[in-house]
């Protein structure tokens, strides 16, 4: 987390999706993303996402 400019804080994330297979249910592939959220300062809680990237395995 940290303060940029007319951001309060940031947020760095980690997540997986599933691929779906041929029958709609049982998937064969996860795939990992990264993403970073702001939160913009101000009365309401407002989020902004920044970048959204899919990592692939030989990413460092």
């Amino acid at each position: 987390m940290g303060m940029i400019g007319c951001l309060s804080m940031y947020y760095h994330l980690n997540f997986t999706t599933k691929t779906k297979g041929a029958d709609d249910f049982h998937g064969d592939a996860n795939n990992l993303f990264f993403a970073e959220v702001a939160r913009i300062k101000g009365e309401k809680v407002e989020y902004v996402l920044n970048c959204l990237h899919m990592v692939k395995q030989n990413d460092n």
